[in-house]
């Protein structure tokens, strides 16, 4: 997979960046053409839909992203920031926030 495609698929190349957990400026000194080898390899784990070729691959893969996201949410793995940016990784565009006590 070529950066550009990487990049088109995520969304941009900050998001591609918060898939692999590093800065957008390391995504931008990647030479165009075919991502690095390790990564690509990454990528295959973090966004298996990506590389799915039919429909049922599809499913899973989205099953199983769904499935990742959510049980990082729920521990809140990397800090804060990264598990306020998990709710954007299933479409929404906040995380939920604190609950409330019913007392406001």
């Amino acid at each position: 997979m070529d950066k550009k495609d990487a990049v088109k698929l995520a969304g941009s190349q900050s998001n591609l960046a918060r898939i692999f957990g590093i800065t957008p400026q390391a995504v931008i000194q990647w030479p165009d053409g075919p991502l690095p080898e390790a990564r690509l390899y990454e990528l295959r784990g973090r966004r298996p839909e990506w590389f799915a070729t039919s429909a049922a691959e599809k499913w899973a893969a989205d099953e199983i992203h769904a499935a990742t996201v959510i049980t990082r949410m729920a521990r809140c793995e990397g800090g804060v920031g990264e598990c306020e940016g998990l709710a954007g990784a299933l479409g929404g565009t906040q995380s939920p926030g604190p609950k409330s006590g019913g007392n406001d």
